[in-house]
């Protein structure tokens, strides 16, 4: 399909929007759920309002108000990852994924589906990163869009999609169930299962192979690199790397032209 190159600059410019916006909703999100508050729909709501707007706008009112108090009071702290590299990072991510997604597919159906199930996925990412959690709020409406689509004819086939789902849930349903009979402990958590349970439902069940590999290769080099080791220990967020490779097969796999 030709695309324009003025077509792939607004693309990209709306990836790197959407990135942006993708770092500071899981940035606020993980907050509100490290002081306590119930993940749920209402703290997604409550997460997008502090991340997009309130600091800001809060913070500017109060400054006319009364600049000198603002200007003594101390910022609130920011959590781990919340940082201006992360939001580079993002933004040129989504930026990237949303040109070759332009380029690709044009913009049809199939890419503003795609961009949206890439723009949750970088969300999931970010908290799953920061957390260790993978909010249900966010995974089931991936699962649901990518069922959606397939029924509608973007993407894979219906029956490709539900086997995909279902087979992606099973699968490390029960690798987990013999790791914990092994190993005595948990490897895999509920929310890494629903997630690759969503992105079967985008590949289908054979595509799965290819994103558990990446997955695992991206995880392993990654804790070597940061612990400086070849034989690395510890949990890392497994939700993070299966995002990332969702995204390189989004992007780049030949069988969802």
């Amino acid at each position: 399909m030709g695309v324009t190159p003025a077509a792939l600059i607004a693309a990209a410019c709306a990836g790197a929007l959407s990135g942006t916006a993708a770092a500071l909703f899981s940035a606020a999100y993980v907050r509100l759920v490290l002081i306590g508050m119930r993940p749920d729909c209402r703290l997604c709501m409550l997460a997008a309002r502090v991340g997009w707007c309130r600091p800001l706008t809060a913070r500017r009112r109060a400054a006319r108000r009364n600049p000198a108090r603002v200007s003594r009071a101390p910022r609130a702290p920011r959590i781990p990852g919340a940082s201006d590299r992360s939001l580079i990072f993002a933004a040129m991510l989504l930026a990237v994924c949303f040109g070759l997604l332009c380029a690709r597919d044009g913009f049809s159906a199939r890419f503003f589906g795609f961009a949206i199930a890439s723009f949750l996925l970088v969300i999931l990412a970010g908290i799953d990163w920061r957390s260790h959690l993978l909010p249900d709020v966010l995974t089931y409406p991936l699962l649901g869009l990518g069922l959606g689509l397939a029924w509608a004819g973007v993407g894979v086939t219906p029956a490709a999609a539900i086997g995909g789902a279902v087979a992606g849930f099973v699968f490390l349903y029960v690798c987990a169930a013999v790791f914990k009979r092994l190993g005595g402990r948990e490897a895999v958590g509920r929310g890494d299962m629903k997630l690759l349970a969503a992105l079967g439902a985008w590949l289908g069940a054979g595509s799965l192979v290819w994103v558990l590999a990446l997955a695992c290769v991206a995880g392993v080099v990654v804790a070597m690199w940061r612990q400086r080791t070849f034989r690395p220990h510890g949990d890392y967020p497994f939700g993070s790397f299966l995002a990332g490779a969702a995204l390189c097969a989004f992007c780049l796999a030949p069988w969802l032209r």
